[in-house]
Parts: structure tokens; sequence; C-alpha cells
């Protein structure tokens, strides 16, 4: 399933104030797409050099400057990245343990954003990105922090999905401090970076790690999912927190209300921004999705 949303960075951040946009697509991996699990969907259809040809045409009609990608089939990236480079593109590939067949990748338009560097997390991957040299504000623009997840799936991998953010929270907290984006101390007053977390979270917006990360509009003060984190982790999340989910508080404006984002009918994909950035409305109409949602 595609998510688009553009972002606009606080004026006093990065890129002083220029618009980038970012789209996040768990491209279910050839591995996975069985006519057993889509039996529904022809042979041609789940076919993986079809549906490449189609998630590069649809990458390419929308041209965000940020695309995180998860289930990106690691035997088939080099294959895909050649095309996806010939529209501009840089990428990295998450780094995976024990031979794991699937990660995420980041990709960067390389005309707009630089990437400074990456850290690959369990089900995660960092990246910290700049303005691209050529632009007025590329030398003294803050850093955009950008993370890509895709967490464990399953309704009794609960914690084990908290573990994971709360891990990425600290990475990320970390990140930032390398160039004094956050105080060095949990109880640093400094405002939080520009900061997104977008990809397949696995978990419905009534989840505890939905209600860690962030607030949803008209709840007020944010639920206390931090608690649920222990000792280091849960210090260095506070002054991350909290996120905004960009889809609830800036829905697209084109068809119904965002209703799934899965095949069984939840929504389980979101885009999390910190309040360095702002969630606006995306100026043209993404075209239906390429592959069949994950």
């Amino acid at each position: 399933m595609i998510l688009a949303s553009f972002l606009l960075v606080a004026a006093s951040s990065f890129g002083l104030g220029r618009q980038a946009s970012l789209v996040t697509w768990n491209l279910l991996a050839p591995t996975y797409a069985t006519q057993t699990k889509f039996p529904w969907a022809s042979k041609q259809a789940l076919s993986w050099s079809h549906r490449r040809k189609l998630i590069v045409q649809q990458l390419a009609a929308i041209d965000a400057d940020v695309v995180g990608l998860q289930e990106v089939e690691v035997a088939r990236w080099d294959e895909l990245y050649a095309q996806l480079r010939g529209l501009g593109y840089d990428g990295v590939l998450q780094e995976t343990r024990n031979d794991h067949p699937v990660a995420c990748a980041t990709l960067l338009k390389r005309d707009r954003l630089a990437c400074v560097r990456t850290e690959s997390r369990s089900r995660a991957m960092i990246t910290v990105a700049k303005t691209a040299p050529g632009h007025d504000s590329a030398d003294d623009a803050q850093l955009l922090y950008v993370a890509n997840v895709h967490l464990e799936a399953g309704p009794q991998k609960e914690q084990t999905r908290l573990l994971q953010l709360g891990s990425l929270l600290k990475r990320l907290r970390a990140q930032a401090e390398m160039e004094g984006a956050v105080g060095a101390s949990a109880s640093s007053p400094a405002a939080a970076p520009p900061l997104v977390i977008a990809g397949d979270f696995n978990c419905e917006p009534r989840s505890a790690a939905h209600a860690m990360l962030g607030v949803r509009p008209g709840d007020g003060a944010p639920r206390s999912g931090a608690a649920s984190l222990k000792g280091a982790v849960a210090a260095a999340a506070a002054s991350l927190l909290p996120l905004h989910d960009a889809y609830a508080s800036c829905p697209p404006p084109w068809g119904p209300a965002l209703r799934s984002t899965f095949r069984n009918g939840r929504v389980l994909d979101y885009i999390f921004t910190s309040s360095a950035v702002e969630a606006r409305h995306p100026h043209a109409r993404p075209h239906p999705p390429a592959s069949p949602p994950t």
C-alpha cells in the first residue's frame, strides 16, 4: 500500500522551510506473493517482473524526495535499484542478520537530498539526510532524520514491537546528538530535531506502540506509552516524543478516509513526525497501488 505525504519542516530548521515529499511502501516481497495468499490475483499480476515494472512507473509518477520501501527482497535489490537510480535516486539497503531474505530500503532524490549516513537496526533503518549540494541552504541547513521501519508482525508480538521502537528511538537520539540536534542529557529542553518515522508498523491505531509514539487529534496530552519502556530507553525517548500521526492529523484530500493499509482491512502503516515537521497535503493525487496491498 502506498502512503504519501508532503512534509514541511519548520522554517528555522531543515532546508529553511522548503517542502519535501515522502512516500512509504511495503512492496510485498516476491517470496510472499503467492497465489495461496492472493487467490484472487492472476499469476501475471503476482509475477515480480510485472510488478517491478509497475512499481517503478508508480514511483516515477509520484517523484517523492524520500522513498521508504519495506519487504525488499535482498536477492532482487540490485535489479530494482538499477531502475530506481535511473529515476534519480540514490539508495541504501538495510543490513540484515541471519540471511533474512527481506529488508527495508531508503531512497533519496539525489538532486534534492544527500545521504550523510545510515544505521541498520532490527526491523528498521535510520537515514540522516541533508539538502543536496547546490541549494542555497545546503551548507547550514539542519539535518533530517528518517527512520524506515517494518516491525514484527502478529498480535502476540506487541511487546517485541515496543522494544523495537524503544531501541530505535534510543538510536535516533544518539544520531541527533552527533550534531547537537538534541541535548546530551535526557532532561535537555532542546527542541526535537526534524524527524520522520514511517513504514509498516504492523499495529493498529489503538495499539500500545501507536500510543507510545504520539498523539491523535483531539486526544490532548499524549498517552504515556513511553512508560512501557524501561530505564535508559524511556529516558532517551522522552526527548523525541510525542510524535504526530501525519495521516490522522492531515488526512489525504483524495477519496474516502484512510480505512485500510492491509488486505484484511486494518490500518498498519503510518508516517510519524516530530514537532519540527509539519505535514501538508500533497499537490497531486497518487495513482492506484501497483501491487496488492500488504
